[in-house]
């Protein structure tokens, strides 16, 4: 998960996705930076996220907080 410290849906999606792999990108600062992030991301097969966190699962992406708390409670149920 691609988080950033003071976003409240990374912090939701931290406390329910426990043992996940969180990178913190804090770093990015300017609108240049947060640019060539999503477009990384699209490069690499995501729809073009806007919002942080930016959730992988098995190397796809999930989506953000929503997205991925939708798809552990499915992984829980099976």
């Amino acid at each position: 998960m691609y988080s950033k410290s003071n976003c409240k849906w990374c912090n939701i999606a931290k406390d329910t996705l426990p043992g996940i792999k969180i990178v913190n990108l804090d770093h990015l600062t300017s609108i240049k930076e947060k640019t060539q992030l999503v477009t990384t991301m699209a490069d690499h097969g995501s729809s073009a996220p806007h919002t942080f966190p930016f959730v992988f699962f098995n190397g796809i992406y999930l989506g953000g907080c929503t997205e991925s708390l939708e798809h552990n409670i499915q992984r829980n149920r099976n």
